[in-house]
């Protein structure tokens, strides 16, 4: 597969194609279809793909897919470099790859699949470290995302937390729906803790997601963890039967085209015999958590090498660390964040404007409130006569908790957001109300203002491209806070139509999980804030 292999025929398809987004201004199909032989093409023709990938992104900037896409084929390559032995270009295309995950991680703030995406990679990188940070920040912003939970799970796992672990995967287990990889990865953990009751509930655990998720994909993961197991007591026991079933285990998951188990039967009973000997001679033998699935591992640039996406990103990051520590440690997370964004403001590209609202929304999150208020009025003196919607959100906020009433001027935000960030202005004025317990009339008649909107699209269907597994991944600002506010907020305390809004007493109980979620919720505002700058 590569340009020469496609043929006269689809040339003229992709042409087709291409003159149709041009005359009509309707890219999908033609960056769909990029994307797909990118997907295909990423590891036996990594330039090739990375060539598709770059044209579906320069067609469609604002589907965050094109970018995923494009970072997976810049890292394959880094794999292929790699192989190569060009370690100079090995480092440069990996930094592009995190480096199209870094921009697109604060241009779609609402989106989970850009964020788990970003801490695959760095897991896969080795930094297990800002792998861990980035999960626990999106498990905050999408607590329904089941993969982010996994992801943090397996991060765990890696860094031997073991008891941590098993926490996150019983966690998700008992809040969520039963997802097959959350189940295995539970059941990994346990084997791997090793006394009696760890090990007889994994096997059952894998037992229960082939009996219960025959046709799932990820069933695979059930056949080769178990019989992983059943293999290394065959070897301690010398059983035959056992050694079978095991086995027979490698052959299912083989048959769903599992490349591991495809490998692991071709040597099976030379595997075998070798871990009977080492059983013999009491070595251990134990089968051991993969997490660093490629064979790049990236340096973590010092912060002057650090392009500005990723300077950005970083600098939100330990924000939020920030934001949840205390004493001397979260002066050490402000004061990270406050030197990455020190940039020089010529080199701060294409992140430019957002670069200007973090440095006030770090204000904000240290609780200077006033330097905050200070600091968006003279960046929008100097803005004019353009007023940018990020920096006057950014100035309403700051008003908002010093106590200050909202103008004509703060209202009219509402009609400039647009139909997918209608949400974000009302949101913010009952989240100023439920801090200083406010008006609670003027509290009920917003939250009946925005409950029907908030209802809609909580359980609005994902978007057709989105993986499976992301169910609940959001495709607008609107829909990231609906989501957010409908579990964290309002089921909570048991309401459920608008009718439960007429009890006065309800409302008052939004207190209660405003106390527990109100940080995570003024975290996710600020994110979305800042999206709106690009």
């Amino acid at each position: 597969l590569g340009p020469a292999a496609l043929g006269t025929r689809l040339n003229s398809i992709v042409e087709g194609y291409r003159n149709y987004a041009a005359a009509t201004n309707d890219a999908f199909s033609l960056s769909f279809m990029f994307d797909q032989l990118a997907e295909a093409a990423k590891e036996h023709d990594p330039d090739w793909a990375v060539a598709l990938a770059e044209e579906a992104l320069a067609w469609e900037r604002g589907e965050p897919r094109r970018w995923v896409v494009l970072a997976r084929c810049l890292w394959s390559r880094a794999e292929r470099l790699k192989l190569q032995n060009r370690d100079l270009e090995v480092q440069t295309a990996a930094n592009e790859a995190f480096d199209v995950l870094w921009e697109a991680r604060f241009r779609f703030a609402y989106n989970a699949i850009i964020r788990s995406e970003l801490a695959k990679f760095h897991r896969y990188a080795g930094d297990l470290e800002t792998a861990e940070a980035i999960y626990r920040e999106a498990i905050e912003d999408f607590p329904e995302d089941v993969v982010c939970r996994n992801g943090l799970g397996e991060v765990l796992t890696a860094q031997h937390r073991l008891r941590d672990a098993v926490a996150v995967y019983r966690k998700t287990i008992r809040e969520l729906p039963p997802a097959p990889e959350c189940l295995c990865g539970l059941a990994k953990v346990l084997r791997l803790i090793g006394d009696d009751g760890s090990i007889e509930e994994s096997k059952q655990l894998f037992r229960d997601v082939i009996r219960d998720f025959t046709n799932h994909p990820r069933v695979v993961y059930a056949y080769t963890g178990l019989g992983e197991r059943l293999f290394d007591e065959s070897a301690a026991s010398h059983d035959e039967k056992l050694r079978e079933e095991a086995r027979a285990l490698f052959q299912q998951a083989a048959d769903l085209h599992d490349n591991y188990a495809t490998n692991f039967l071709k040597s099976f009973d030379q595997r075998w015999q070798q871990r009977v000997e080492k059983k013999s001679s009491g070595k251990p033998s134990m089968f051991k958590p993969e997490h660093a699935k490629s064979s790049v591992v990236r340096s973590t640039p010092n912060v002057d090498q650090m392009g500005p996406a990723e300077r950005l990103g970083r600098a939100l990051l330990a924000q939020w660390n920030g934001k949840r520590s205390q004493g001397s440690d979260r002066a050490k997370h402000f004061a990270e964040a406050e030197q990455l964004l020190s940039l020089d403001d010529s080199l701060t590209g294409e992140c430019h404007a957002a670069f200007i609202e973090a440095r006030g929304l770090l204000l904000v999150a240290r609780e200077e409130f006033s330097k905050a208020r200070e600091y968006f009025e003279q960046q929008l003196q100097r803005a004019a006569p353009e007023r940018p919607l990020g920096l006057r959100l950014g100035l309403l906020d700051a008003r908002q908790r010093l106590g200050e009433p909202l103008t004509l001027d703060d209202e009219s935000l509402l009609k400039e957001l647009g139909p997918d960030a209608s949400l974000l202005v009302t949101v913010l004025k009952v989240v100023r109300l439920l801090q200083t317990k406010g008006d609670q009339e003027l509290l009920r008649r917003l939250l009946l203002e925005i409950y029907p909107r908030v209802r809609e699209l909580a359980v609005k269907l994902p978007d057709q491209e989105q993986p499976e597994q992301h169910k609940h991944d959001a495709a607008s600002p609107d829909r990231m806070l609906a989501s957010l506010l409908q579990k964290q907020f309002f089921e909570p305390i048991g309401i459920v139509s608008e009718a439960d809004l007429a009890d006065t007493s309800k409302v008052a109980q939004l207190q209660n999980p405003f106390r527990l979620h109100g940080r995570e919720l003024s975290s996710s505002l600020e994110k979305l804030i800042l999206s709106l700058s690009l």
